[in-house]
């Protein structure tokens, strides 16, 4: 990530946002082996463990919104910086062949696991492989809202957690659009006061209403959890982009209204977190409720849904936002490089912590021990491998990549 907004100390905190939120990604996957959360995981050793489901349940609810969040508030400076061509070229060479780099090499990897898991006889990695490059060439758009297109699916190249990115590059491309000269020109230049702390829970309140309306709308017109995948490299959940695309657009106007010159969101962050929990817990009981009344109407539930899920999101970054800037506002060399570490973790860490989970899998531990395990292991390795090799020695790492990937397809022949 940039560093713009490490430039002075009253936006530190913003460093320990993005790096919990990523330790939080870790840990959400550290933990999925472990539960039912997930059943097509591609390592399982599932108990039923209600703790760990909630765990889950709240992870999944305000990381990738906050994450979001964080990107565009970052977008705005780095902007301003480069105009609208470079910024968009420096996006895409520092997410975008990484993107295409790991979705090739890497990702088959975690893909190849779970082909060994369902199958008695499986093939080799390098032929399985091959088999995900021809793959490759299907670049229609698919609804991936069931078993079965799930399963026609299962064994094409895959994106995973890459999601992410490549959903990023997409806002980041639209609003370098909004910024090209030819529509800057169309904008009148006017002077912003910093506004007030109503104004800014008012504005928070139209995102949190608009981005709901949207999610609903696309409840009542989809089976829920569809994913729409478009050709190899883009892949999103359609509820949820509009929560991910208000809170980025919103990260972005909140920047550049000058929200954040010389202090945070209003609010004290304990009032934040009981609100996002209260919301939280409102959702949980709300699809109890559903479960109990399937003949409640699919408008309600989308709508529901959609107000929840939006609120929910906006609370968790007002929490983790007020958070950080209480107690992580100030300078630090290990939150630096943790926080210009960010985007390396999240791009390398899967294939590493579904190879810690398929180790770990003969050793008679606690599920506890060994998320925390994969978990340890998993965040220093990448941090590690950010500072010492992919930062300063690019080119090297992706021969390691290649030279790592040509390995194992020799040793699982």
């Amino acid at each position: 990530m940039t560093p713009e907004l490490s430039t002075s100390g009253r936006r530190h905190y913003f460093d320990g946002v993005r790096y919990l939120m990523i330790m939080n990604v870790v840990l959400f996957h550290a933990s999925m082996a472990y539960s039912n959360y997930a059943k097509w995981w591609p390592v399982t050793e599932s108990q039923e463990s209600l703790a760990l489901n909630v765990l889950l349940s709240i992870l999944d609810v305000y990381m990738m919104p906050v994450l979001f969040f964080v990107a565009g508030v970052f977008a705005v400076p780095s902007m301003r910086r480069h105009g609208a061509g470079t910024f968009m070229i420096g996006k895409l060479g520092r997410l975008g062949i990484p993107l295409m780099l790991i979705t090739v090499f890497s990702n088959p990897i975690v893909s190849y696991v779970r082909h060994v898991r369902m199958h008695e006889s499986p093939i080799g990695l390098f032929e399985f492989w091959l088999g995900q490059l021809r793959s490759a060439g299907d670049i229609g758009i698919t609804f991936l809202a069931g078993r079965s297109t799930e399963a026609k699916y299962i064994d094409h190249i895959s994106q995973w957690h890459l999601w992410f990115i490549s959903l990023l590059i997409v806002f980041f491309a639209l609003y370098s659009i909004t910024h090209i000269p030819a529509l800057k020109r169309l904008r009148k230049s006017v002077v912003i006061d910093v506004p007030g702390s109503r104004r800014i829970l008012l504005t928070m309140m139209v995102f949190g209403l608009v981005t709901a309306l949207l999610v609903s709308v696309f409840g009542m017109c989809t089976v829920p959890r569809t994913w729409v995948r478009i050709g190899p490299f883009l892949v999103f959940q359609l509820t949820r982009a509009p929560i991910y695309f208000g809170l980025f657009v919103l990260g972005a106007y909140a920047y550049s209204r000058k929200w954040f010159e010389g202090r945070t969101l209003p609010g004290v962050f304990w009032i934040w977190g009981l609100a996002a929990f209260l919301l939280f817990a409102a959702n949980l009981g709300f699809i109890a409720a559903m479960k109990n009344h399937p003949d409640m109407p699919r408008w309600l539930g989308a709508v529901v849904n959609g107000v929840l899920r939006s609120f929910t999101g906006l609370a968790f970054t007002g929490f983790f936002i007020t958070l950080c800037h209480r107690f992580l506002d100030r300078p630090s060399a290990v939150r630096r490089s943790l926080g210009d570490a960010t985007y390396d973790i999240y791009l390398i860490h899967l294939p590493i912590v579904i190879g810690l989970q398929y180790l770990l899998q003969s050793l008679s531990i606690s599920i506890h021990l060994k998320i925390l395990v994969v978990f340890v292991i998993a965040f220093a390795a990448c941090w590690g491998l950010s500072r010492w090799l992919i930062k300063p020695h690019p080119r090297i790492a992706v021969g390691v990549l290649i030279a790592s990937f040509g390995g194992l397809c020799v040793i699982l022949t």
